[in-house]
């Protein structure tokens, strides 16, 4: 969050990020979403770590 006040453009894993229960997890996940973060999952990270890579 602090990043976003900053002005930063955050983009949150949410499928490789975790809580102890879902329920939290899902909460934290909302509330990042509610300040401007963007959600992606593990493979949009991998492909885009990757792209550029196969020439």
């Amino acid at each position: 969050m602090t990043a976003l006040d900053r002005g930063f453009e955050v983009y949150i894993v949410v499928d490789a990020s975790a809580a102890t229960i879902e329920e939290t997890h899902n909460t934290a996940v909302m509330r990042l979403l509610q300040t401007g973060a963007i959600p992606v999952n593990w493979l949009a990270v991998g492909s885009e770590i990757l792209r550029g890579r196969a020439d």
